[in-house]
């Protein structure tokens, strides 16, 4: 995932800093829910970046389990 999001900063012609900060957050996402969102060995992580007008958006979904708000005390 993070090799996709450094690929995607150099397609996108984004500066060292900013496509390093891209590869952290996607890493950081990535960690999480593997460790709290109870993806396990077989499941599944699909990561979608896109560009347009100078804003980049980052689409994630997975197959963990979902996390509920209302079920925290």
């Amino acid at each position: 995932m993070v090799s996709g999001a450094q690929d995607f900063g150099a397609r996108c012609r984004l500066d060292t800093g900013h496509a390093a900060r891209l590869a952290i957050m996607i890493e950081e996402l990535v960690t999480n829910l593997v460790e709290h969102g109870g993806i396990g060995a077989h499941g599944v992580v699909e990561l979608v970046l896109t560009q347009e007008e100078g804003v980049i958006a980052i689409a994630l979904s997975d197959t963990g389990v979902a996390f509920d708000l209302r079920a925290v005390d």
